[in-house]
């Protein structure tokens, strides 16, 4: 408040103020460096106010806002100049309201004495963010310019700052007067007075910097207590207790179960000062301070800093410490730790030129200590970890299975530990605390114990047990250790015992057990004496890991079961397997190794590959079995590349088989070289082993070893040859050469007979240059009758090549036409009972042997017996009247046969010259010929139907007159015969009323 203070000294330069401005009021500029020297004079009165109210804005409470006021009414005035640059024309009134504005600075001040001015000051604040005290052009300046200053009781230091702000404005008036007097008349741009502003706002803006660092200097800074007795409260630790043997009792000290962390609230004046940029981990730090004895190593970190409240002037700081307060209490005059908060905030206008104070500020020291301690004796259980879990020893015991092959030394509760048990979670014990003690397993006094008197068997210690002599009788057997101690330890030999009566069991199992084997003599070569003899082999293997030696001499007494795979795993049932001999091991070491009988009943092995046998060996009496495994390899008789050729054949008179393959045996066995010894004695071996051979087709989908024509690829006793039927063919044939005992080759290839020079059939007298030959007909009594022709005058052969002959026949290589019992009989063609137009002939030159040196083909063909290609129709007309008439239609039908005579007439059966419908009977006959007659459309079917198996028109007679225009009837008309093309046409009938 401003209790005492007054204002009115202060009128006397405000009523100057206002005197001047009255003058300015109405004067339109003119000249501008006059106008400018009346500006100066009132910024001159305003800065002398401006600076007795400094003094007293150090005093009182409220005056800053006052002293703002002036100064931004000195900038308003300066402003002023920067308009009047712009537009000289127009009067002081339209650019701004300075006196207005004035007026109500001196309504305030004189408002100062005996109020609350605080309030008045908040409000005239706002107004004045609100109102535009200048012209437009000056808005974005003091959109530049803050009005949110919110002073506080800085004495001296605001004063300084003040003045500082009043120099500048000296030197930014200096700096327009002396720009305008350097324009010599000219016009100021806006642009020029600008840049000055703006210079003169970046000096400004650090002395607004200092001032509103002095107003948020912390005046407070205390600690929100969470709980009543203000003490800062952090989680509860553990331990464990231990003692030294001799009853006294000590603790060993886990610290917290989880970080030592707590939540510290406080509250700072200045409110504004509780955000994120001024209060933060950089700004922030914890002191400690010992309240009763020295806390050495203490560490006190802020994790973080949040919940900013800056209405309340509230915040949070996370700390975290690794201060042990358990530890602390035990001693003898247990200590306890006091805290405060530092805040240290750099000033943002500081620089190495011009250093400045910022903020820093201690609160008040807090007390803490640290919550409840536990002992967790009670917690703490044996466990094992296994994967990634642990397993927690039950009933004091634990017991595993040892197959009685096993002879790895077992130590009792090996990866066995302390560990923390809490809600059923079993943890390791440095996963919870960093600091915990050391675990100590201690072993009984005595060495384990076994059953079933097999103590020769095994070696037994107080820690450990092992099978030295493995046997199938030790299963069953149970192996027991003493009791064992876990036990957890610290540096000065305290310690605290978690379980004494652990005790260790091994259960001797039975194991199935697998064995390897290495083929010795791999591979198994297959050889036609085994195969076509008693089909057996060997094989002998040695096993790579080893049974003891009493478990394998054992196996000679058992009947094993044997199973043979082939590659892909599936079972071969025809190969039969024995073991056939044993070895004879007598300490461990000794070789191992079986000998197998193989019978391949089935010729399986000719084709090499590989097998797996399996041996299962059943050892009742442990109730277990030995699978021993034997890789088989095999060598089969080595498969013989397809022998295909390409051969060219010259002629010889009269015969017809050729041989391409002289002595296919030796091609065979050459292919194996050296090696086919292995699987054949000798050569001749091989040859016998041929007896009973077969040659088949390589093709499934056809046949190769015949052509179409019949030539063929035959195999002989020790040859291959081919049989030709035609010259200058080329021929692809091939065979497969099997036999019983599976070997398996291919022989074939291309194969052409070349035919002797000049042999060629030559053109007869009767064979016209198209190739088409007329054979006479004639169409007479009812009777169609072919000729029968000699073609001999068609293709002759007059050669020199004894044994050759001409070949006439019908061309039947159209499977699907019937050409009924039309054939060729030495040279004469008969027509037979074929109906049809044309026939193919084929003309062949060949030898007594059937070998054709040429083929010629050509056309033998009848005249159509109807000559005319389609149905000439009449236009008829029949007169509907009061009776029947009728019209047969084809007595309007003109179809002509060979004979140039229609085929058609009235019907006339009664002598039975043509048939129902009107077609002549001796053409019907012969030529197997039909005629039929499509159904019209008619409109007045009252009066006019049709008839399609006659060929009858009828127009019904009636005395009605109703037929009012004359209906056209058309019909379709259709001739087939067995020799040709069917023939069509269309009759058209006008019905017309009479």
């Amino acid at each position: 408040m401003l209790a005492g203070v007054g204002c009115k000294s202060y009128d006397d330069d405000i009523d100057s103020i206002n005197k001047k401005l009255d003058e300015l009021e109405t004067v339109t500029i003119k000249d501008l460096q006059s106008q400018i020297d009346g500006v100066k004079s009132s910024v001159e009165v305003i800065e002398d106010l401006s600076s007795r109210l400094s003094t007293l804005e150090g005093t009182v409470e409220g005056m800053g806002d006052v002293a703002q006021k002036l100064r931004d009414l000195e900038n308003t005035l300066k402003s002023y100049v920067d308009n009047a640059v712009k537009d000289s024309e127009q009067t002081l009134r339209n650019e701004f309201a300075t006196k207005s504005a004035l007026n109500e600075l001196i309504s305030r001040l004189e408002q100062l004495e005996g109020v609350d001015v605080q309030g008045l000051i908040n409000a005239a604040i706002e107004e004045f963010k609100k109102d535009s005290w200048l012209g437009e052009q000056m808005n974005e300046y003091i959109a530049n310019y803050k009005f949110d200053y919110d002073y506080v009781n800085a004495e001296g230091a605001a004063d300084a700052v003040l003045e500082q702000i009043k120099g500048q404005n000296e030197e930014y008036k200096e700096a327009i007067l002396a720009l305008i007097g350097s324009a010599d008349g000219l016009t100021v741009s806006k642009e020029m007075l600008s840049d000055e502003l703006k210079a003169y706002l970046e000096k400004i803006e650090e002395l607004e910097q200092r001032v509103a660092d002095l107003e948020n200097r912390i005046q407070s800074l205390v600690y929100v207590p969470a709980y009543a007795d203000g003490k800062v409260v952090f989680p509860a630790s553990y331990a464990i207790q231990m003692t030294n043997g001799e009853g006294e009792t000590s603790y060993f000290s886990l610290g917290a179960a989880e970080k030592q962390q707590a939540e510290l609230k406080f509250r700072v004046t200045p409110a504004s000062l509780a955000v994120e940029s001024k209060l933060n981990a950089e700004t922030l730090s914890i002191v400690t301070e010992e309240v009763m004895t020295r806390a050495e190593g203490a560490a006190f970190t802020i994790d973080e800093v949040k919940e900013w409240n800056a209405a309340k002037g509230e915040f949070v700081v996370v700390v975290s410490t690794d201060y042990d307060y358990f530890e602390a209490r035990l001693e003898e005059q247990p200590k306890t730790l006091a805290i405060a908060l530092h805040v240290a905030i750099d000033n943002a206008a500081s620089t190495e030129e011009n250093p400045l104070q910022g903020i820093e500020y201690t609160s008040e020291f807090i007390p803490t200590e640290g919550g409840q301690t536990f002992a967790v004796n009670n917690l703490l259980t044996v466990a094992r970890l296994e994967g990634d879990k642990y397993v927690e020893l039950k009933n004091n015991e634990y017991a595993s299975d040892v197959e009685f092959t096993d002879k790895n030394v077992r130590n009792f509760f090996e990866g066995y530990s302390v560990v923390l048990k809490q809600d059923g979670e079993l943890m390791a014990l440095n996963s919870v605390w960093e600091n915990v003690p050391q675990f100590e397993l201690v072993a009984p006094e005595d060495a384990a114990t076994v059953t079933n008197g097999h103590e020769e068997n095994y070696e037994l210690t107080e820690t450990s047990a092992a099978i030295v002599t493995p046997a199938p009788e030790l299963v069953g057997d149970v192996i027991t250790s003493g009791a064992f101690t876990f036990r957890l330890k610290d540096q000065n030999g305290n310690y605290a015992d978690v379980n004494t009566q652990a005790v260790a069991k091994l259960n001797i199992i039975s194991v199935d057990t697998e064995v390897e084997t290495a083929q010795l003599d791999a591979p198994v070569v297959w050889n036609y004496a085994a195969a076509s003899g008693s089909q057996e082999y060997t094989a002998q293997y040695e096993f790579t890991n080893k049974l003891d030696v009493e478990r394998f001499n054992a196996l000679k007494s058992l009947m094993p079961t044997f199973t043979v795979t082939d590659a892909k795993g599936a079972t071969v049932s025809d190969i039969q397997v024995a073991a056939e001999s044993y070895s004879q091991p007598s300490v461990e070491g000794d070789v191992q190794r079986m000998t197998l009988k193989l019978t391949d009943a089935q010729n399986h092995f000719i084709a090499g590959g590989n097998y797996t046998v399996v041996a299962l060996y059943e050892e009742s009496a442990a109730g277990t079995t030995v699978t021993v495994k034997f890789p088989l390899t095999v060598e089969g008789l080595p498969a013989v590349a397809d022998q295909l050729i390409t051969k060219e054949i010259a002629y010889e008179p009269n015969t017809r088989q050729y041989k391409v393959f002289l002595d296919f045996a030796q091609i065979i066995w050459d292919t194996w070289g050296e090696a086919a010894e292995k699987y054949f004695a000798d050569y001749a071996t091989f040859k016998s082993a041929l007896n009973g051979k077969q040659f088949v087709s390589t093709s499934e989908e056809e046949n190769t070893l015949r052509a179409e024509d019949g030539s063929q690829i035959l195999i002989g006793s020790d040859n291959i040859a081919v049989s030709f039927a035609k010259t200058e063919t080329p021929y692809e044939l091939s065979g497969k050469l099997t036999t019983t005992w599976g070997l398996e080759v291919v022989f074939g290839g291309t194969f052409t007979l070349n035919k002797p020079q000049g042999v060629l059939l030559q053109r007869g007298s009767d064979l016209p240059a198209d190739n088409r030959v007329l054979i006479a007909t004639t169409l007479e009594g009812g009777v169609f009758s072919v000729d029968n022709k000699d073609l001999v005058n068609t293709y002759f052969y007059d050669g020199d090549v004894a044994g050759v002959s001409v070949k006439f026949a019908i061309d039947r290589s159209d499977e699907e036409a019937d050409y009924g019992t039309a054939g060729v009989s030495g040279t004469k063609l008969s027509w037979g009972s074929y109906k049809g137009l044309e026939l193919p002939i084929v003309v062949t030159l060949e030898d007594n042997n059937g070998v054709v040196f040429d083929l010629q083909k050509f056309t033998a063909y009848i005249a159509d017996p109807i000559k005319d290609q389609a149905i000439t129709a009449k236009d008829g007309s029949i007169g509907a009247t009061t009776t029947d008439q009728t019209l047969y239609i084809s007595t309007l039908l003109t179809l002509k046969d060979m004979n140039n005579a229609n085929v058609f007439a009235a019907p006339k059966t009664d002598d039975g010259t043509t048939d129902a419908k009107g077609l002549l009977t001796n053409i019907k006959t012969p030529l197997g010929a039909e005629v039929s007659y499509s159904t019209p459309d008619i409109i007045y079917t009252n009066r006019i139907s049709f008839d399609p198996a006659t060929g009858l028109l009828t127009v019904k007679g009636s005395t009605d007159t109703s037929m009012a225009v004359t209906e056209t009837v058309s019909i379709d008309v259709t001739f087939t015969y067995a020799y040709g093309e069917k023939r069509t046409g269309t009759v058209k009938v006008a019905v017309a009323q009479k």
